[in-house]
Formats: structure tokens, sequence, C-alpha cells
């Protein structure tokens, strides 16, 4: 064959390949270009369609209308509901599309912070695929079109509840991606566990008088502790009763002495004394003083029975004294500077039950709200109504 039949035979290939790479960049930039004329959200390489933010608005508006309710709020999906002014200026059409859009904000970076330290298992990806069908098969008989048909009214089709079930279910992996189960792995973040405890916790001695009864004492002068864990009481007298108010108007007295009525600032030493002369509280506690933070789980314990004094606790001031009534007596609460790495002691590890879960927990939080406001809204979110999107109560595909 000639040099010249050779070129011509190669020139051919040569157009032949570019025809068919420009035919395949015009088919797969169609589909780019639709994919994109559909996308109502933008997060750096993620896209959410208005198919998928319309199933994340039909779930959102059951979790919504739901939690108006349990509020004791008479809610519907009614246009007239929506209008309605919460009482604050904004109506609850507004709240709603705002929680919406958060929520959807939130799971797109969530998905994809996920996808950048993680990814799905062939076997996640196969249980997704499969609870999805499993709803099809209950809804429709297996039928997907018949599916799709049964699912138009709320906007989004079969493939975009794939695709939402998808990415929420890395948003809710993500956390346990990140600190491991329970926030286990916050605890080598020494930096992190020191700057939360500073900033969540406050540490306090708590000086109790009693006023209708006080903790019973066996022959050796101890205090008896009951199989549930508290301390026994005995009724006080009515002579006690009198001389325990006259302690109160004592420590009071002393008190305004010793600060001139501002509420600054008690020593040690002296908080102390008052305790030795005057307080009938838990002797365990007395000793190693109380820890609250606001998302601990001892704190929301104690505070389920005396919400007043938790709330003064957390509200204290660092040397000064708050003075509380509860149903037994008085309070005394002085709050004290932090002890260094106070959540590692052992003492008084009953405060700290939940720390690291609650400082990953803050972590992960300030983390997300950082990033959600760099998710970009396209021209097409403006067409979307979620007040007009039906509560849904059927179409929810749930993932253990």
């Amino acid at each position: 064959m000639s040099v010249l039949k050779k070129n011509k035979w190669l020139l051919f290939t040569i157009v032949l390949t570019l025809i068919v790479a420009i035919a395949f960049a015009a088919v797969f930039g169609t589909i780019a270009a639709v994919r994109n004329a559909r996308a109502v959200m933008r997060y750096e390489g993620l896209t959410i369609s208005k198919g998928v933010y319309s199933y994340f608005v039909s779930y959102c508006k059951t979790v919504y209308l739901r939690s108006l309710s349990a509020a004791g709020i008479t809610a519907s999906d009614t246009a007239a509901f929506f209008r309605r002014d919460r009482g604050d200026g904004v109506s609850y059409g507004d709240a709603f599309a705002a929680y919406a859009e958060d929520y959807v904000r939130t799971v797109a970076v969530s998905a994809l912070l996920f996808d950048s330290v993680a990814s799905l298992s062939r076997t996640e990806k196969q249980t997704i695929r499969d609870a999805v069908d499993e709803l099809v098969d209950f809804r429709a008989d297996g039928d997907r079109a018949s599916f799709n048909e049964q699912i138009s009214a709320y906007g989004f089709t079969y493939d975009d509840l794939l695709t939402a079930t998808t990415l929420q279910y890395k948003a809710e992996h993500l956390f346990t991606a990140l600190y491991g189960a329970g926030g286990q792995y916050v605890a080598y973040d020494t930096d992190a566990c020191d700057a939360y405890y500073a900033d969540a916790y406050v540490y306090v001695k708590m000086l109790f008088i009693r006023t209708e009864n006080k903790l019973a004492t066996d022959e050796d002068g101890n205090h008896i502790l009951l199989n549930d864990g508290t301390y026994k009481t005995i009724e006080l007298t009515e002579l006690e009763k009198e001389r325990r108010a006259e302690d109160i108007a004592s420590l009071d007295r002393a008190i305004e002495n010793l600060t001139g009525g501002s509420g600054p600032v008690i020593t040690e030493t002296m908080l102390q004394t008052f305790m030795d002369k005057y307080g009938d509280g838990d002797p365990v506690y007395d000793d190693t003083g109380w820890y609250f933070a606001a998302d601990a789980s001892a704190t929301q314990d104690l505070a389920s029975v005396y919400p007043t004094l938790t709330e003064a606790a957390l509200s204290a001031a660092i040397g000064s004294y708050t003075k509380v009534a509860y149903e037994d007596g008085i309070c005394y609460i002085y709050r004290m500077s932090l002890p260094e790495g106070g959540y590692t002691d052992e003492d008084v590890s009953v405060f700290f039950s939940d720390f690291y879960l609650d400082c990953a927990s803050a972590l992960h939080r300030d983390m997300l709200s950082e990033r959600t406001g760099d998710v970009t809204r396209t021209e097409a979110f403006d067409e979307i109504d979620p007040v007009s999107i039906p509560y849904n109560t059927n179409y929810f595909v749930r993932l253990s």
C-alpha cells in the first residue's frame, strides 16, 4: 500500500475519532446542561436538583408540623395556617421555608464532607437501594412507573428519592466517620477538649440548708445511704426548723457584711467555714463541688428536679454567691474557677458521663455552621414554593 493511501486511512481514522468524540461530548454536554438546569443548589461539586429539594421539603414539612403539634400549636398543612403569624412578625410559612432550606444546606455540606473522609461500601449502597425498592414494593407493588405517578404530586421521582436518601445517609454517618461512636475520637484532641470544657462548664460549691428535713446518721455519725443511691432523711422538729431559719438569717448577714452587698468576693476558706457550720447537703458533692454544663445529661437530670437551682448555677459569676429557694430549703451557690482538667477527674466522672459526645457534637455543629453559608442557590430555586409541596407521611425511606 502506498504512503499516500496509508495517510488517507490515517486521516480518515483521525476525523472519525474526532466526530465520535464531538458527538459524545455533545451528548454528555447536553446531559450536564439538563442537570445544571434542574439544579436549585450547589455546594462545590455537589448539586441539589429540584426533585431532591422537593423530597427534602416534604420530609421537613412532616417534621415541622409534628413538632408544632407536640408544642401544643394547632398546625395543619393549609395555606391559611402557613400565612399565620407566629407571634414574632414571622409567618409559619416563612419560618418553615427557612427551616427546610437550612436542613438541605446542612445535608449537602455533610454529604460532601462525608465523601472527603469516607466512602459508602457496596453493602451500604445496596442497603439504601433495597430500602427505596421496599417502599416501591409496599406502595406500588414494585411498579416503578406507578410509584413515580403517585409521588409526582410531591415533585420528586424514584431517582430523586434514591439520591436524597443517599445524601441523608451520608449526612447521618458523617459524625461517626469524623469522631467515632459516641465522639470517642475527640478524647485524643486535648486542645479541643480543654476549650470545650472551659467554654461549656461552670464549677460551683453549693451550700444546702434544709428547712423540712435533715440527713439521718448512724451510731458512728455517718450518713445512711439507701439502696436507690439517696441518703436517708428524717423530719425536722419545730425547734430545729426555727434554728434553721436563724441559721439562714445569720448566714445572710455574714455574707452581706463580707461582700458589702455587692456579690463578690467570698474566699474559699470562708466558704468552707460556712459549709462546715451550716451545710446539710450531699456529703460527697459538698467536698468535690458540682460541675454544670447546659448540654450535659447530669445537668439536665438535675434541672428536671431543680430547674431554678440549675439555671442559677449556670448563670452565676465567678467569686460570687446566688441564693436560691427550693422545695426543701435554701441553697447558696458559689461559683469558683474551673479546676484544670476537671473532666478527666474520676472522682467527679458522674458530671462528665457524656463529655466527649457533647464536645464532638459542639465541634460538629460549629464545623457545619461555618460551611452552610457557602451553599449557593440558583435561579431555579426561586421557582420552588415550599408551602405548596404537600405534607408527606407515606413516601419516606427510613434507614436504621
